[in-house]
């Protein structure tokens, strides 16, 4: 297997495994930010509610890169 392969496949499994984590970790999801407001998430992840954005922006890249 050639080098650039593995470094491809690590690369894969390692934004997979992230992607993969952010999605069963955290309560939000694509469409649902601006809808709701704090109160709607589970009260450890209130205080983040105002990054749901960001987040799924690093998931959708994270699975982009898969």
């Amino acid at each position: 297997m050639p080098a650039a392969s593995l470094c491809a496949l690590i690369q894969a499994v390692f934004w997979g495994v992230g992607a993969g984590l952010l999605r069963t970790g955290t309560p939000y999801r694509g469409t649902h930010c601006t809808a709701h407001g704090a109160a709607h998430y589970p009260p450890v992840f209130q205080p983040f509610a105002g990054l749901c954005k960001k987040v799924i922006a690093i998931e959708a890249i994270a699975w982009i890169q898969c």
